[in-house]
This record gives C-alpha cells, structure tokens and sequence, in this order.
C-alpha cells in the first residue's frame, strides 16, 4: 500500500493540481475538468423546487470499488491511523459508560420528519466520546467500552435489519447507518490491536459487509451523502490496504470541487429550502474532514483546485451565510419533503453552540483553520459562529471528533 501511495504522491507532484488543463479520467464515468457544468448550475438556479429533473444533472455515480474482502491476511496487517493527538483535542467534559446493546433492527422507514436522528443520537455520542477519552487516556476503560462495542454489534450481526430508507431500498442505505461508519472504523482502528485474532476478523469483516453496502449505495455526485459514502471508502482504504477505495475517494473530492459554482456553494445542496446553508455545511464538513484525512498517506487535498475553485470557496460561502442567513434565497427553492424550516426562516440548527458533551456540525472550523493558509478567513470564520469553540473535543454525528483524530 505505502508503494501506492508513493507512486501517488510523485504524480500530484510531477502534474499540477490545477486540473483545467486535462481530464485524469481512466474510465467513462470520471469528469471531462476542461469544461464547468455551467448548464447544472444555471438549470438548478432556475428550478421551481429543490427535487427536480435539474438536480439530477451530474447523474448518479458508477463504476465504483467493491472493497476487497476481509480476511485473516489482512487483520493481521490493518495500516491503524496514528494516535498522537494533542492532549486539548482529545478533552472530554463527559463520559458515556454506557455500552448501547446491538441494535440489529435499524427500524428504518421513509419519513425524512421521522424520530430516527433521536434514536441514533445515542450511538454517535458514545462512539465520538469513547474514542475521544480513550486517545485522551489510552488503555483507559473507554478502550474497553469501545472493543465491547465493536464485539457485541458484530457478533449479533448489528445493522442487518431494515437499514434502508424504503422509498429507496433498491439502492441506497440509510443515512443515518451510514453516519456510523466513520467513527466505528476509527474505533476499531484504535482498538483492534487490543482485541484476539478472532475479535478482530469478526468486527472487521462485519464492518467490511456495511461499508459494502454504503459503496454500492446510489447518490447523485453533487451530494453531500456521496461525500460521505466516498470518506468512509477512505478511511476503510486507508485501514485495509485498499488504493482503489483511496484512489475513488479522491476523485469524489475533486468532482465535488468540480461541481461547485464560482463562489463556492454546492447547487444541490443549497437549494434544499430551509435547509440550504446546513446542507452547505454538511458539504464543508465531510470534505474538510477528507481532507483532513488525506494527511494519512502523507497528501494535502486542501491545497487541490478544480478551474481555480478549491474548498475555500465552499468556506468563504458558508461565512457569508453564517452571517447573513438570508442569502439563502439567491438559490434555495421550495422543498417541503426535505427540509426544516423555511427559505424566509431557514433552519440553523449547525450554527449552534456545542451542548456539553461537544457535539456540533460546525465541528469542522477548528480542523479547517489547523490547516488552510487562509488566515485573513479566520476571525470572520470564527465570528460568523457566533460563540468560540470550546476547550474540549468537538466531533460532529457522522464524523467523530475530527480534531482528535488527525491532529
């Protein structure tokens, strides 16, 4: 895998970023870079609801990795991320003791209104906080809790119920199944070599089934669930030795930069009514979290740029939003089946203060600071919150606690 990722690293090198001039595609479902999807941004512009024929421009994505299997050649070699975190981003103000038991009836159906966000609250603030306090205090009782965790759900074969939004059960897994992935991998990458030989081929084959299932899930490119899907192909490549999981997820990160206008807003995302600056948002936080990632193999995705557009763009877009709510209405379009709130009262809901326990989705400010060049972006940034990050982990629901974990 290291020979991949250096072959990799001399490309990037050798070939400019800047990806106007040529089309790195190596099969019939990459993007043509020369030419902006100037007719997806005017039709989205121009639509009269946030579902229709235009959002489904960019088409949905082929082609994709089916991860290779797991077997016991590659338990005995996991490439596990590193666990050097800085004391402060590891700080937890709360404890989750708590093991939640299996849950192998996900009881997902296809109300977008429905209470499953609330039923899952309680698994993504005890995989965030666990993994937090055992980085925080390694060897601790949250490693115990985590390896417990990971053991008991793969043992029960958890999540093999019900697990797909039943209008879309053909070819789409849950979000809120897929918003576990992330942080279960990084729980048994910082665990499993605690764990016997067979703990470890059992959670990770039963991880390797999901995360499967979240690759051949069908999502249109400009897509803030594509996103996520394509971060956890990264993390699980990362993890397992996989390049081409590595190699896709990187592309995705380029398409999305692709797919975003000139002044950095995602049109499928910000058009989705009262809930276009959190779906903006949700776009910024999977991809600076990707791009956090990329520090793994030793790469920089926040330096790359698409006909000049980088995640900048995307960064400077949710500032003006933050502190302007109403610049919503330049795109955001009726959409009653998918939204919260209103294009005059739109949601904010990611702009919100962490609670005690450190949970927010604007979690990814403090990540993206650490790493961008653009500081006369920061106090904006920062003010446009409206509070001021805590001195404790921040991690986001379908993330982790990014800060933790790759710095």
């Amino acid at each position: 895998m290291r020979h991949g990722f250096l072959v990799c690293i001399l490309f990037m090198t050798c070939f400019s970023i800047e990806l106007s001039a040529r089309d790195w595609s190596k099969n019939d479902s990459r993007q043509d870079y020369t030419k902006d999807p100037t007719d997806f941004w005017d039709a989205t512009a121009a639509a009269s609801e946030c579902y229709t024929d235009a959002f489904s421009f960019p088409g949905k994505e082929i082609n994709l990795q089916t991860p290779m299997g797991f077997d016991g050649t590659v338990s005995e070699n996991l490439n596990t991320f590193p666990r050097n975190s800085a004391p402060k981003n590891c700080r937890v103000n709360v404890l989750s003791q708590y093991v939640p038991p299996p849950l192998v009836d996900a009881q997902i159906v296809s109300d977008y209104h429905g209470t499953t966000a609330d039923r899952f609250q309680k698994f993504y603030d005890f995989l965030s906080i666990n993994i937090s306090d055992n980085r925080d205090f390694p060897n601790s009782k949250a490693e115990q809790r985590l390896i417990q965790f990971l053991t008991s759900w793969a043992g029960a074969n958890a999540l093999s119920e019900n697990i797909r939004f039943s209008l879309m059960k053909e070819f789409r897994l849950d979000y809120h199944v897929q918003a576990m992935l992330p942080p279960m991998i990084i729980a048994f990458s910082d665990t499993s070599s605690y764990m016997t030989d067979e703990e470890r081929l059992l959670v990770g084959k039963w991880l390797w089934r999901l995360v499967s299932q979240s690759q051949q899930s069908q999502f249109n490119l400009q897509d803030n669930k594509n996103y996520l899907r394509h971060y956890t192909a990264l993390l699980w490549g990362i993890l397992v030795g996989d390049d081409r999981l590595v190699d896709q997820a990187r592309f995705a990160y380029l398409d999305a930069l692709y797919f975003m206008r000139p002044d950095g807003s995602f049109p499928t995302e910000v058009a989705r009514g009262g809930m276009g600056n959190q779906y903006q948002n949700t776009s910024v936080n999977v991809l600076v979290t990707m791009a956090a990632a990329s520090r793994l193999i030793g790469e920089d995705w926040m330096s790359f740029e698409v006909n000049g557009r980088s995640i900048d763009n995307a960064v400077e877009w949710v500032t003006k939003v933050n502190e302007n709510p109403k610049l919503i209405r330049v795109y955001a379009r009726s959409c009653p089946e998918g939204s919260f709130g209103s294009i005059d009262n739109p949601n904010l809901r990611y702009k919100e203060s962490p609670p005690i326990t450190g949970e927010t989705e604007s979690s990814w400010v403090e990540v993206y600071l650490e790493m961008s060049n653009r500081k006369d972006l920061a106090s904006g940034l920062r003010s446009s919150l409206g509070w001021t990050p805590p001195k404790i982990a921040l991690w986001s629901k379908t993330l982790g606690p990014q800060m933790c974990v790759f710095f």
